[in-house]
C-alpha cells in the first residue's frame, strides 16, 4: 500500500519538474481503482480497464460496474477528488475550467477550500473575485457548479438529486428556458427533473451524510500520503 503511494508522489514530482508535459499537470489523476472500471480513451473506439496512477484527457469516458469505483484527483495542487461510485458513467469534458458529465449513477465532489486560498486568495467573499473557476457537474437535467466544499450528484431514471454536505452550490435546471441558478447551501438538497420544475432546497436528514463522511475520510487520508 505505502509503494503504491510512493509511486503517484514520484510521478506528481516528475511531471511538475517538466515543462514538456505540462499539460498533464493539468489533468485527471487516477489515485484508486476497485473492481472493473471501463475507460474509452478520446479518439478511439476500444474500451480497456483502467488502471491506477495515470492521467485522463479531456473527452475520455469512465463507467463503473456493479462492484467498482474510481477515485481521482485534479492533479494540479490535488485541491480537489472525485469519486464515481458503481454503476456510473461520467464524461471528463475539461480541466479549465474543470467540466465533467454524469450521464448516469452517482457522483461524490470535495474541492479543499484552504488548498484553494493558499495557491491565490479567497474564494468568495469581500467582492473579491473568486481564484478558482467553479468545477461544473453536468447532467441531462441541468448543471451543480462548486468553487470549495463537497456535495453528491445522483442520476436516476427519475431526475438528479443534488446534496450539498460543505460550502455552496449553484444549480440550475434544464426544465424551461433562461433559469436562473438557484443556491444550495451546506445542509441542504434539491432535485431536479427534465420534465419538470425544480424541487427547491430543504433539509437534508441524518442517513444522508452517511456515505459522505466516509468518503471524506478516506479521501483526506489517500491525499496526505500523496503530499507528505
Amino acid at each position: 500500500m505505502v509503494d503504491k503511494w510512493i509511486a503517484i508522489a514520484a510521478v506528481l514530482f516528475f511531471l511538475a519538474s517538466s515543462d514538456s508535459l505540462a499539460e498533464k499537470k493539468r489533468s485527471f489523476l487516477v489515485i484508486e481503482t476497485d473492481g472493473d472500471v471501463l475507460v474509452l480513451d478520446p479518439g478511439r473506439l476500444a474500451q480497456r480497464k483502467l488502471l491506477p496512477n495515470t492521467f485522463l484527457e479531456k473527452g475520455t469516458v469512465l463507467k463503473t460496474g456493479s462492484n467498482s469505483f474510481v477515485q481521482m484527483a485534479l492533479s494540479e495542487g490535488l485541491e480537489a477528488g472525485m469519486k464515481v461510485e458503481p454503476h456510473s458513467r461520467l464524461d471528463l469534458l475539461g480541466l479549465s475550467p474543470p467540466r465533467v458529465f454524469l450521464k448516469q449513477g452517482t457522483l461524490l465532489v470535495l474541492r479543499d477550500r484552504e488548498i484553494l486560498e493558499e495557491a491565490g486568495g479567497p474564494v468568495s467573499g469581500g467582492g473579491e473575485r473568486p481564484f478558482a473557476p467553479a468545477l461544473r457537474v453536468s447532467t441531462r437535467d441541468g448543471w451543480v457548479e462548486t468553487r470549495y466544499g463537497g456535495c453528491q450528484i445522483q442520476v436516476s431514471e427519475r431526475g438528479t438529486a443534488v446534496r450539498v454536505f460543505d460550502g455552496e452550490a449553484a444549480v440550475s435546471a434544464s426544465f424551461g428556458k433562461g433559469e436562473k441558478p438557484f443556491a444550495v447551501r451546506e445542509g441542504f438538497k434539491c432535485f431536479l427533473g427534465s420534465k419538470k420544475p425544480p424541487v427547491f432546497p430543504f433539509r437534508m436528514g441524518f442517513e444522508d451524510y452517511a456515505r459522505w463522511e466516509v468518503w471524506m475520510r478516506e479521501f483526506y487520508e489517500k491525499r496526505d500520503d500523496l503530499t507528505f
